[in-house]
């Protein structure tokens, strides 16, 4: 094998694991926040910056 051959090979498979995970992406049902959470930040009187904080860490886990 060329080291071109293996080049295509590698490159071949990337792409298809990349498309992959574009597809399940773009698949997957957006979770957002629901009132519930908004009224838990509330609560605990997290100034702006920790509530944006907050919000990002509860949308990761649910959008993983």
């Amino acid at each position: 094998m060329t080291k071109q051959e293996a080049i295509n090979i590698l490159l071949d498979h990337f792409s298809a694991g990349f498309v992959r995970t574009i597809e399940d992406a773009l698949n997957k049902e957006w979770v957002g926040l629901i009132d519930e959470d908004m009224k838990d930040q509330k609560t605990h009187n997290l100034d702006f910056i920790l509530g944006a904080r907050w919000a990002e860490e509860i949308l990761k886990e649910r959008n993983k």
